[in-house]
C-alpha cells in the first residue's frame, strides 16, 4: 500500500487494498460470518485496515506527485526559481521519513489492537493457512499474464520517473541543461516530461498486431489500433473532482498573494520570531496537523503555504524549513473519518467506532510530527541547508 501510494492517489490505493484485505479476511462472504469473528478477528480486521489507511497517507509524501499539498508547495516555491527542491531531493529527503513512519505504524497498531505480549497474535490453523493461499491463488489466476499494453504503459511510467528525476538532479547537469544550451532559456519543469509520456500513450497502439508483429497466418482485414489511452478513457476515469480541487486550491494561494491577506498574516505571525526556530517549526506542523484532521489537507495547504511564505521571509527563515515539514503534516490525519479519503473508505469497511479511530490515530499525529520535526533539522539541513537563509530568497526580498 504505501509503494501503491506513492505513485498513485490515495483514495483510489486505498479502495483496491481495502478490498484486498476484506476479500482475505471475509474469505466465504456471508453474513454469518460476522457474528462468528472472535475478538481477535475484530481487531485483527482493524489493524489491517487502519494499516491500509495510515500506509496511504504516509506514502503519498515519498514523491512530489504523491499527494496535492506537495504539488502546492512547489507552485508556491516556483517563484522562488532554482531552490534545490527537486524531484529527486524531494525523494531522498521524504523516503527515509516515510519509511520510518510506516515503521512506527506498523509497531503501534499491534500494540493498540493485538497487545503486546506473547502470544497476542494466534498462530493460523492449517486450514487458514490453505484458505488464504487458495483465495491469492485465485486471484492471481484471474490477473493472467501481462500484455503488451500493460508491458507499454509500465515501460513509459519507468521511463517517466526517470525523466523526473534526472531533469535537474543538481549534482550533476540535468537534461533540461542540454536543452537550455541547444535552446536558449526555455523552461523546463516537471510537466515537459509527463507531456511527452502522454504524447506517447496516446500514439503506440495497445495490441501489437500490425507490419512485421502480425501472425502471417491471420487472414483478418487489418483495422485501425486504438492507443493505449483514449479520450474516452480519459473522460470517464480521470478523477475531475480532485484536478479542480487541486485547482481551487492553486486560485485561493493566488488572490491570497494577490489580495495581501498572505502578507498581512504573515506579518501577524513573525511574533514568533522571538521563539527559537525550531520551536517555531514544531508548533506550526502541530497546528498544520490539527487544522488538517477537519479540512480538507489540499485547502490546508492552499492557505498555509502562502501565509509560511511570507512569514519565513519576514523572519528571515529558510522558506523551505517552515514550508516543507507543514506540507508533509496536511498528509499526518489519522483521528477522524472526515480528515481524509482513505481514512472515510476504511473507517466504513472496519466497521468500527469513531472514538477507536481517534485513539489510534492521535499518537500517530504526534509521532509523525516529532520524525518529522527531526527530518527537517537533521537530513533537511544536509540537503537544503535549512538553517542558512538562502540567496534565493533574498533576492526575492530585495525585489519586494
Amino acid at each position: 500500500t504505501r509503494l501503491d501510494s506513492v505513485s498513485s492517489h490515495e483514495p483510489e490505493t486505498t479502495t483496491v487494498s481495502q478490498t484486498e484485505v476484506t476479500s482475505v479476511a471475509q474469505d466465504s462472504g456471508d453474513d454469518e460470518e460476522e457474528d462468528e469473528l472472535t475478538l481477535t478477528g475484530r481487531q485483527m480486521r482493524k489493524a489491517l485496515l487502519l494499516a491500509v489507511a495510515y500506509s496511504a497517507n504516509i506514502g503519498g509524501t515519498g514523491v512530489v506527485t504523491g499527494t496535492s499539498p506537495n504539488l502546492i508547495l512547489l507552485e508556491n516555491l516556483s517563484e522562488f526559481g532554482e531552490t534545490g527542491l527537486t524531484f529527486a531531493s524531494w525523494m531522498a529527503y521524504n523516503i527515509p521519513g516515510m519509511l520510518i513512519c510506516v515503521a512506527i505504524a506498523w509497531g503501534w497498531l499491534q500494540v493498540m489492537f493485538m497487545g503486546w505480549r506473547k502470544g497476542a497474535i494466534q498462530n493460523p490453523t492449517l486450514e487458514q493457512r490453505q484458505a488464504v493461499r487458495k483465495i491469492l491463488k485465485a486471484k492471481k489466476a484471474k490477473l493472467g499474464g501481462i500484455t503488451f499494453h500493460e508491458s507499454v504503459v509500465l515501460t513509459l511510467f519507468f521511463c517517466l520517473v526517470l525523466l523526473w528525476l534526472f531533469r535537474s538532479p543538481e549534482f550533476v547537469p540535468g537534461w533540461s541543461h542540454w536543452f537550455v544550451l541547444a535552446f536558449g532559456e526555455i523552461e523546463v519543469e516537471d510537466a515537459t516530461p509527463v507531456m511527452l509520456i502522454i504524447v506517447l500513450i496516446f500514439i503506440i497502439p495497445k495490441e501489437l498486431n500490425f507490419w512485421c508483429f502480425r501472425d502471417p497466418k491471420d487472414t483478418s482485414p487489418v483495422r485501425a489500433n486504438e492507443g493505449c489511452l483514449t479520450w474516452k478513457v480519459v473522460q470517464e476515469k480521470v478523477p475531475w473532482g480532485v484536478v479542480l480541487l487541486l485547482g481551487g486550491g492553486f486560485a485561493i494561494a493566488e488572490a491570497s498573494d494577490a489580495s495581501g491577506l498572505s502578507s498581512w498574516l504573515g506579518e501577524q505571525l513573525t511574533a514568533l520570531e522571538s521563539l527559537p526556530t525550531a520551536l517555531t517549526v514544531f508548533l506550526v506542523c502541530i497546528m498544520t496537523a490539527m487544522v488538517t484532521e477537519v479540512a480538507s489537507n489540499t485547502a490546508t495547504a492552499s492557505i498555509l503555504m502562502p501565509v509560511l511564505k511570507e512569514m519565513s521571509l519576514g523572519i528571515g527563515v529558510n522558506p523551505i524549513y517552515l514550508m516543507l515539514p507543514a506540507t508533509i503534516c496536511c498528509s499526518y490525519a489519522f483521528m477522524l473519518p472526515v480528515a481524509t479519503p482513505p481514512n472515510a473508505i476504511i473507517f466504513t469497511a472496519a466497521k468500527m467506532k469513531t472514538v477507536e479511530m481517534m485513539k489510534a490515530g492521535i499518537l500517530m499525529n504526534l509521532i509523525c510530527v516529532v520524525v518529522q520535526n527531526i527530518m527537517i533539522n537533521t537530513l533537511g539541513q544536509a540537503l537544503f541547508k535549512v538553517h542558512e537563509f538562502p540567496d534565493w530568497a533574498n533576492t526575492t526580498t530585495d525585489n519586494s
